[in-house]
């Protein structure tokens, strides 16, 4: 039997900024890293310091029309380049929330600071716009052509323009999306045209009109009917697995790749791949010991060297994705046209010892799958670390294939995408093997035939077409003899 360490990883991606602006003693305007100085600050999650102004918008969507959760994680993408931005429909009857929060008491030890609340201004606009947006103090108009509430852009504004609370030092505005912008109706549209990166700004004015605080979040006017709203709908995890399953793949994209190729990750689809240097920062101070901590970074980083010895697998290529507007993590495994694994079983069935001649020819591909196993039980098994939050695997392919060994391996959901499928009995052969000594086998990690029996439970297969971006349900990929 193949031993497992059960010792796990803690992971929370450390490379993002906040949008927090901080002023320093002299007055010049200075931008910290959220991560660095967070603080915990009742309902708002921020820099502590001399920050002065903090806008913030719902950037994960997942309130819908509702206010932003002020979470750690909002602060860390609001402006973040991977960062999709906050979606504000066009032309809904309920306008999107924004709010805007002030620190009183930093404001009150600046030689420039307003004598009282009636002398603050804030001014906003909008960086690189695309489509038309207005912003109003209200939630909602009764006709289009109300003004009521209008806040004209550069305008200094008084806090009372602003729905100003100075019990809590927060003002909400409203964005209403008038048009939507161009070039995001479809995939297709959004891989020619690009995504704009659009922004909505707040100056914090003192009272010799000096510019105090800035502070910007993202933005994106679409149309319901368009590509972002359903790619980024809570429900639709399986449809946002498929990009990470496509970018691993390097150059080869959907069709997959002869030769390994290093991932690619993805500003306009908000999928960045996790760096060497973030992982090992976080998996040292994880529970693993020493030697599966190497396994894991020599393995996902692909480390081959022969001096010093590493862990890696020619031919095996994986790529550890975060997904910029849920926070999830996605491990993804390349699609190998080289990989004969099914094809060798089949052609050896028939034979007298054949199990034999297909675990000698097939050794290589038979190892990509039991290290998929062994890969994703060290990430995913939860009892030992706080872990990689909603990790889920996924492939294309044979990198389907291999997603669904990992799955196996560690319980964790699998999403294969044109994945072909292959027999059961292929699966139990490479996720246990016979032992004559004890007459039993022995599972290459512990569990996984159990697993096996339960897999329809977390594992998922789909058709996916990357011309006009189709999904549909695929056959499952494990099938019982007939």
């Amino acid at each position: 039997m193949i031993k497992i360490n059960t010792c796990h990883i803690a992971i929370c991606t450390a490379l993002v900024f906040s949008a927090c602006t901080c002023l320093s003693q002299d007055a010049g305007l200075v931008h910290l890293p959220a991560t660095q100085n967070e603080v915990d600050v009742g309902e708002f999650s921020g820099p502590i310091g001399d920050w002065l102004l903090d806008l913030d918008i719902d950037s994960d969507n997942n309130n819908m029309l509702e206010l932003p959760d002020g979470s750690e994680w909002e602060e860390q993408i609001e402006e973040h380049e991977f960062s999709i931005g906050k979606l504000v429909e066009a032309r809904a009857a309920r306008f999107t929330p924004v709010r805007i929060r002030l620190n009183i008491k930093a404001l009150k030890q600046l030689d420039d600071t307003p004598r009282t609340l009636d002398d603050i201004r804030v001014t906003l606009a909008t960086e690189n716009a695309k489509g038309v947006i207005r912003l109003f103090s209200k939630p909602q108009i009764d006709k289009r052509d109300d003004v009521d509430g209008l806040l004209h852009p550069e305008k200094e504004l008084q806090l009372e323009e602003l729905n100003f609370d100075p019990a809590t030092g927060v003002a909400t505005i409203w964005i209403e999306a008038v048009e939507a912008a161009p070039g995001l109706d479809t995939k297709g549209a959004i891989d020619q045209h690009g995504r704009p990166d659009m922004f909505l700004r707040a100056t914090l004015l003192g009272i010799r009109k000096t510019e105090l605080a800035i502070d910007r979040v993202k933005y994106l006017p679409v149309d319901q009917a368009s590509f972002f709203p359903t790619f980024i709908d809570p429900n639709n995890r399986h449809i946002r697995n498929s990009f990470p399953a496509i970018f691993v793949n390097g150059s080869g994209g959907l069709s997959g790749t002869m030769k390994q190729l290093p991932p690619e990750q993805s500003k306009t689809y908000g999928f960045r791949l996790v760096t060497e240097e973030e992982f090992a920062s976080e998996l040292a101070i994880s529970k693993h010991d020493e030697l599966t901590k190497k396994y894991l970074i020599d393995v996902i980083y692909n480390k081959t060297d022969l001096i010093p010895i590493s862990f890696g697998v020619t031919g095996f290529q994986v790529g550890l994705y975060r997904d910029y507007s849920f926070g999830d993590y996605t491990l993804a495994f390349q699609n190998s046209l080289k990989d004969k694994c099914t094809q060798l079983y089949f052609t050896f069935a028939q034979l007298d010892n054949s199990l034999y001649y297909f675990e000698r020819r097939g050794a290589d591909y038979i190892s990509y799958r039991n290290h998929a196993e062994r890969l994703s039980y060290y990430l995913g098994f939860e009892d030992f670390a706080v872990g990689l939050p909603g990790l889920q695997l996924a492939g294309v392919g044979i990198g389907g294939d291999l997603a669904l060994f990992g799955a196996l391996g560690s319980g964790l959901h699998a999403d294969t995408y044109n994945t072909k499928p292959f027999p059961r009995e292929m699966v139990k052969t490479i996720v246990a093997r016979d032992d004559p000594a004890q007459k039993k086998l022995i599972e290459c990690v512990s569990g996984s035939l159990s697993r096996l029996d339960r897999a329809r439970e977390f594992i998922t297969a789909y058709f996916v077409d990357e011309t006009d971006f189709r999904l549909a349900p695929g056959p499952f990929p494990i099938v019982s003899a007939k």
